[in-house]
């Protein structure tokens, strides 16, 4: 499999198709930026004055080593209690979001991943949507439970909405023809390494987070609230914010069950 590649973002030269410059438009329900282009775009949805974030260069990526990294990995858990008041800021949420976003790998470097980050009324315009379209599918005697979770995830501080833009992993695999079938799971992979890179991040800042999977329920009434482009297929959807409870006990199966480890070479392998 092709290697992937972790260009950070940046605005595009003239002959990529653009103006060199992040584009800027104002929604009918806020505000939104996007931030770079075929280098990945992140949407922030939110009050105008909250909005601020900066292009990421590699001068200011930060400097870890894996005394840090593997405490972050393993911290980070599915929290469901979530509230409204983090100790960190909009603006460092959204900074480090980027961060992350402007070094994640994906095969042939097609960096067809997008995000949506959602705050304030807009986060909770999110669940709104999604307690309407269940309510519609989830019968009443059964709809308690289901009302309770969504309910829990509006009382987060945001959400980043995953998606792939479909334009470019379709184009790839016409340019590529012999691994045309591949394109798929490699963009699906390169979004789920994605996922899990800023929810350490978000862990590593103190936040609790967990991932959530109402797509494509959802997809249509997001895609048209949020005017969202219809090449986008939404992949995932995670509530962030200050944690309210710890996460709970999970079990896990050794490691050594799951895991090979091969040295020299069997004289009889060929």
């Amino acid at each position: 499999m092709p290697s992937g590649d972790s260009t950070p973002v940046r605005p595009c030269e003239k002959d990529e198709g653009c103006d060199g410059l992040p584009e800027q438009k104002d929604l009918r329900r806020g505000n939104w930026r996007s931030q770079g282009c075929r280098a990945g775009t992140v949407l922030l949805y939110g009050p105008a004055r909250r909005t601020k974030a900066t292009t990421v260069y590699p001068s200011r990526r930060r400097s870890r080593d894996m005394s840090e990294l593997i405490p972050a990995i393993k911290q980070r858990r599915s929290v469901y209690a979530l509230g409204k008041n983090p100790k960190v800021s909009q603006e460092e949420i959204v900074r480090t979001i980027e961060e992350v976003f402007a070094y994640m790998p994906s095969a042939y470097n097609s960096q067809s991943a997008r995000i949506v980050v959602l705050f304030g009324d807009q986060h909770d315009l999110l669940w709104e949507i999604v307690m309407s379209t269940l309510r519609q599918r989830v019968a009443p005697e059964k709809f308690g439970r289901t009302e309770a979770k969504i309910a829990g995830f509006q009382q987060a501080f945001g959400t980043v909405l995953f998606y792939d833009d479909t334009t470019i992993t379709e184009g790839f695999a016409q340019k590529f023809p012999a691994y045309a079938q591949n394109f798929g799971p490699w963009a699906e992979q390169a979004n789920g390494m994605l996922q899990f890179a800023i929810w350490t991040a978000l862990e590593d800042m103190g936040l609790g987070a967990n991932l959530q999977h109402y797509n494509p329920l959802i997809d249509q009434r997001v895609s048209e609230v949020y005017e969202i482009p219809a090449t986008w297929k939404l992949i995932a959807q995670m509530p962030f914010g200050e944690k309210l409870e710890a996460a709970g006990e999970k079990s896990t199966v050794p490691v050594q069950e799951r895991m090979r480890i091969l040295y020299d070479r069997h004289p009889e392998q060929k």
